[in-house]
């Protein structure tokens, strides 16, 4: 039995909660529109080799980040981070090794905690990129974009962190402007 996707509904209930409408309905048919991807993609790996994943994880991730947005302007701090860590949800799925896409979407949760003063639940959701993106250094200096943006999200999840990570900030700092130099070799002159 296949579990069907009802996406049309939970744009319609974005839509509605962008201009005020029930913003915590939203969050739950993202919710359940995230576990139904996480199934069937469970269910049908397939799905990856169709473009079928990719498709339904990024029209999930861009309802949560527009439902994040929205709620960090208006000030509703608990819907907002609710609707950061659901857009970090499809990404995981879909994207679990593309830490160029995972990073921005980990660290607006991460950042949004912190706002809230939820230091450790951030300091926790910094150290997984941490965790996960050190490794990336020891592939560089690169003029890649992809690993450029993954390295820069390493170095602000170490920035932001109120952990103590040794000399990564620094290696990290230095492998950046490496990077960057290779990028532009004549900015100097």
């Amino acid at each position: 039995m296949e579990i069907a996707f009802q996406l049309d509904e939970l744009e319609a209930l974005v839509a509605a909660a962008l201009t005020g409408g029930d913003g915590r309905r939203a969050l739950q048919v993202l919710e359940r529109e995230n576990s139904t991807l996480k199934s069937r993609f469970g269910l049908d790996p397939f799905m990856a080799v169709t473009g079928e994943l990719f498709e339904a994880a990024q029209f999930l991730a861009d309802q949560g980040c527009a439902l994040a947005v929205y709620f960090q302007e208006h000030g509703h701090r608990e819907l907002e981070e609710e609707a950061w860590r659901l857009r970090c949800q499809p990404v995981l799925v879909a994207h679990p090794h593309r830490r160029n896409l995972v990073g921005p979407a980990m660290l607006d949760w991460g950042d949004c905690n912190r706002r809230m003063g939820n230091v450790e639940k951030a300091d926790s959701i910094y150290d997984g990129v941490v965790r996960d993106f050190a490794e990336i250094l020891g592939w560089g200096p690169s003029f890649n974009s992809e690993w450029l943006l993954a390295v820069r999200c390493l170095h602000k999840a170490v920035q932001n962190s109120s952990q103590d990570y040794g000399d990564l900030g620094s290696r990290t700092h230095s492998m950046l402007e490496q990077s960057e130099q290779m990028e532009n070799p004549f900015a100097d002159e």
